[in-house]
């Protein structure tokens, strides 16, 4: 059963990032350049800790968009947001620190939190930049995002913190990021009329 929920956890992935990368050919998309880093560094570490803890079919959609994350990062930092405000210094920042936390902590459940907190700090020059321009962003992306990580933990072979944390928190940042870029583009056709 759970290989059935990695495929299908797949699929989503296929769709989540097919929309995200076709935006991006298009212009439509302009990915945060410090968003991406931080995605791609806590993805490789928690495919680390995922492979360590055996989570077997529920560590296939992190493997694979580990390597799209790294794409889309090169991406971002030759075309991607460069209006780095200090918010999005202190974002940086932040994660920085925690990884050093986490670098220190030897139990891969606290590891895991610390490595989904970085990543959840990592939304915020995304959620800002989405307050004032919320067509730069792919919202089905994110919804199909959200959706793959809720399947992701239903593909684990081993729930534990360390494993289900990191989805479990996508699943629900990414479903609470596609709600705001659609009120923020419903807020903005109220402001400015087609």
């Amino acid at each position: 059963m759970h290989e059935i929920f990695g495929m299908v956890a797949i699929v989503f992935l296929a769709i989540a990032y097919f929309t995200y990368i076709r935006s991006l050919w298009r212009g439509e998309s302009k990915p945060h350049f410090f968003t991406w880093v931080i995605w791609t560094i806590t993805t490789s570490i928690t495919l680390a800790t995922q492979l360590a803890e055996h989570a077997g079919p529920g560590a296939w959609t992190t493997m694979i968009s580990l390597v799209l994350l790294v794409g889309i990062t090169i991406y971002a930092f030759f075309r991607g947001e460069k209006n780095f405000t200090h918010g999005d210094w202190v974002s940086l920042i932040a994660a920085a620190a925690a990884l050093v936390v986490w670098y220190f902590t030897d139990e891969a459940g606290y590891a895991a939190v610390i490595v989904t907190t970085i990543d959840c700090l990592a939304y915020y020059p995304t959620f800002r930049k989405t307050w004032s321009r919320p067509y730069e962003e792919n919202i089905t992306s994110y919804v199909v995002q959200g959706l793959k990580h809720g399947l992701a933990c239903f593909a684990l072979s081993n729930v534990t913190l360390a494993t289900a944390s990191y989805p479990s928190a996508l699943a629900a940042t990414n479903l609470v990021f596609g709600g705001y870029g659609l009120w923020r583009r419903n807020k903005m056709r109220a402001i400015i009329p087609a």
